[in-house]
């Protein structure tokens, strides 16, 4: 007896419909043959769903079982088709009736029959909604990561038990949760609000990281050691607007793909921090099985690179493709692969090896060699690729009782940025300041006749690439929003001018 049943396997962060295909016959020798490129954990499932069927009390006579999942030619990875195997031989025994609608099946087995963790649901899921098919039984583990999809037709189970009962007529499927997600992020805010009110003496410094959460526009930061530099970097990603539904859906299909879970957190932006010694693989993705690198990991969100001097030469230069164009593409299993890379780039680092370059107060240990080799790993490409650069100047007691910044004000004109942002691009493929480019420009940058003309003659007399003349436009627009502008007006652009040209 032949059984079909629908099921699925993650290629990438995408997940491609498989048809796993049981056949039991009396003709030939005992056993369970597996085919259509498994790898071993598919192999493997044969014993789990033996023992399985076993444990559950079913009995049946041993005859030659053809498992094919189809289609052959995509390899086909992870204990997910223990389920559908599992219905698939209860069907093909005829130890249950056949299902009269096509459900698509997904999950790990453990050998009591329990529905575990798997890698991957939330792909899935993602396909099951975009096929329309009558419904995916998945497992409970990955509930609240389904009730962002918000679909009656998804079903979380916690053990087989369940589909054996449902199909006899015995009791219904359970239904996903749903859950409505926020449309503001406030509870964003106590972290900024904290390094606010014990951030000292670095108002320069806290306005650029102001203008670079409200436009997302990339960011590096230069300072001695200990002047906050990290503490800065690290409360930025919590001044970025909340992920909508869309933005959402999207990230949380990457670190499903990754096995990781961010059902406690779906609107929060994803925020990264790799260390130095991280390799290129680490940073960009690949590999056998493919998986996401942090500049992927960091979609939609922020990365932070701490020390960026000490990263690998191959790491930086890596990164000049994916933060202009926003994807990487990889060949994996001879087929490309793209992978988002839209982040908000935060990088940090000394004036110097051991930090104290022109300081006042300690004495620069480096030869003048050791401190141009420090900074030439900064190449002129990726200076080119960050559109904000500041330093932050040395602690000073002084500073403590006389420079605050106001919470609240500094707060809302980030927020009001980002609002007229969502407003401006609502009908647009963009969907902040940072990501503006020169096709762009003509229908948003809308500089005043003044501001126009000061601008070339800036760029003129400053010798500004085109790359650097587009950065300077999109920070100036976005200073504008945050003074709630319509127009880029000449003190917008001497501000965007001071914060993009800047000498490393």
């Amino acid at each position: 007896m032949l059984s079909v049943l629908s099921s699925a396997t993650v290629f990438g962060i995408s997940a491609v419909p498989v048809q796993v295909e049981v056949d039991v016959s009396s003709r030939g020798l005992p056993g369970i043959t597996i085919v259509g490129l498994p790898n071993t954990a598919v192999q493997e499932s044969k014993e789990r769903v033996r023992t399985v069927l076993r444990n559950l009390g079913f009995s049946y006579r041993a005859k030659k079982v053809l498992i094919n999942l189809s289609p052959a030619s995509i390899p086909k990875q992870g204990p997910a088709f223990d389920l559908p195997i599992a219905v698939g031989l209860m069907q093909a025994y005829g130890l249950i009736p056949p299902l009269q609608q096509k459900y698509l099946f997904y999950g790990e087995l453990a050998l009591d029959g329990s529905v575990k963790s798997t890698l991957g649901t939330f792909n899935v899921l993602l396909l099951a909604c975009q096929q329309k098919v009558d419904g995916m039984i998945f497992p409970f583990a990955h509930a609240e990561e389904a009730s962002l999809l918000n679909q009656p037709t998804l079903h979380p189970i916690k053990h087989i038990r369940e589909i054996i009962d449902w199909v006899v007529g015995k009791r219904s499927l359970p239904v996903g949760l749903t859950q409505a997600l926020p449309t503001q992020s406030s509870h964003n805010l106590s972290p900024i609000r904290h390094v606010l009110e014990t951030y000292w003496g670095q108002l320069q410094a806290l306005r650029t990281a102001a203008v670079s959460a409200a436009g997302k526009h990339h960011l590096l930061l230069i300072g001695p050691p200990g002047t906050g530099k990290s503490m800065l970097a690290q409360a930025i990603p919590h001044l970025l607007p909340s992920l909508d539904q869309e933005q959402a859906i999207e990230t949380a299909s990457i670190y499903s793909a990754q096995g990781l879970n961010r059902s406690d957190c779906f609107t929060t932006p994803p925020f990264r921090s790799p260390h130095h010694t991280t390799s290129m693989r680490g940073l960009l993705g690949g590999g056998v099985p493919l998986k996401a690198g942090e500049l992927c990991l960091a979609h939609n969100g922020a990365l932070f690179l701490d020390e960026l001097p000490l990263f690998s030469n191959e790491c930086l230069q890596s990164l000049l493709v994916p933060l202009e164009s926003g994807t990487v593409t990889h060949m994996y299993k001879n087929q490309p692969i793209t992978l988002p890379t839209k982040t908000l780039l935060i990088t940090a680092m000394n004036p110097c090896p051991c930090g104290h370059a022109n300081s006042k107060r300690k004495r620069c240990t480096c030869s003048p060699r050791a401190i141009g080799l420090y900074r030439r790993k900064i190449s002129g490409p990726l200076l080119d690729r960050i559109d904000l650069l500041t330093y932050l100047d040395e602690f000073s007691v002084e500073t403590v009782h006389k420079e605050k910044v106001d919470v609240e004000t500094y707060i809302k004109t980030i927020h009001t940025a980002q609002l007229k942002q969502k407003k401006r691009y609502e009908k647009d493929t963009i969907r902040s300041n940072g990501e503006l480019t020169s096709e762009h420009l003509d229908q948003y940058f809308q500089p005043t006749k003044d501001a126009q003309t000061f601008f070339n003659i800036c760029c003129a007399r400053l010798s500004i690439s085109a790359r650097k003349y587009v950065a300077i436009a999109r920070v100036a627009r976005t200073v504008a929003d945050m003074e709630n502008e319509e127009f880029v007006e000449k003190k917008h652009i001497a501000e965007a001018m001071q914060l993009c040209v800047r000498n490393l």
